[in-house]
């Protein structure tokens, strides 16, 4: 499962006299993104899930691809039934929702809820500009 993050032709003139500086923003709010999806993980419970956890920690550092491409991604074959509401049946730690069964840590999935979200969209952009602002103001 890879999530990929990639700007089309995006208009930051104040970046775009900084080399770099948009390559840096779009890496940065990629890397936020990163977090705030192992954070949405589901975690089993250690006492009862021997791979309690693995999915959590299986979340690949971002990586940069061609023409402002990020993405990060995860290996574990089940990250798709958490993302996807597709476990088989209603248990003590799934919940029937529209669409599917999901865990009931990551209600309609870990990535798509954020995605679905413009505000957080917004958000992470607006914290990583800024960010990336007062970055420019200590180095001038």
């Amino acid at each position: 499962m890879e999530f990929e993050l990639e700007i089309e032709g995006g208009e930051w003139p104040e970046l775009e006299k900084l080399p770099g500086a948009v390559s840096v923003l779009l890496k940065d709010i990629a890397i936020k993104a990163r977090d705030i999806v192992e954070s949405q993980t589901p975690k089993g419970d250690p006492k009862r899930d021997r791979l309690s956890g693995n999915l959590k920690k299986s979340w690949s550092q971002v990586q940069e691809g061609e023409a402002y491409s990020f993405s990060f991604s995860t290996n574990v074959p089940y990250a798709v039934v958490v993302e996807e509401g597709r476990y088989k049946g209603v248990g003590p730690r799934t919940i029937k929702m529209p669409g599917g069964i999901f865990s009931r840590q990551a209600r309609y999935g870990m990535i798509q809820p954020l995605l679905d979200d413009r505000t957080f969209v917004d958000r992470i952009v607006n914290d990583v500009m800024n960010q990336m602002i007062e970055r420019i103001k200590e180095s001038a």
